[in-house]
């Protein structure tokens, strides 16, 4: 089971994704306040960000998510998630996962979500895999 937190400001969109994600197995914090992410009882798993559009005060938000909590994966989920290259860039440097369009229903939220970490085992497995190659090539 991972640990999901929602962060939105918009209360309806906060408690749908909260509990869609809930009944699909994961343990969900949600936050109505970017600034509770500072507060969080323990590491989430994956931050869902949810913002209406993306200016510099949501790429700060998007720094300070991803420095405070470095191992969580981070999907920023917008109404407008067709981005110029250069902002895309800046947040795929911040240390984003994505950035895709609101999903419309809670199926298609759960599914995102559960691909999106299959997507960070799977590569963990692979790096964990090298590791221990690499380690008995020094042997």
């Amino acid at each position: 089971m991972a640990i999901i937190v929602v962060a939105d400001r918009e209360r309806y969109w906060r408690d749908m994704a909260g509990g869609a994600l809930e009944r699909g197995g994961h343990r969900v914090i949600v936050l109505d306040e970017y600034a509770a992410l500072h507060h969080l009882p323990e590491p989430p798993d994956m931050i869902l960000l949810g913002f209406p559009i993306i200016r510099r005060a949501e790429e700060e938000i998007i720094r300070t998510a991803s420095t405070i909590h470095p191992r969580a994966t981070i999907l920023v989920l917008s109404t407008f998630w067709l981005l110029p290259q250069s902002v895309e860039r800046r947040l795929f440097r911040l240390g984003i996962a994505d950035v895709v369009r609101r999903p419309s229903s809670e199926a298609a939220l759960v599914k995102l979500v559960d691909d999106e970490l299959a997507a960070r085992e799977e590569a963990q497995a692979t790096l964990s895999s090298y590791a221990r190659f690499r380690l008995r090539e020094v042997d």
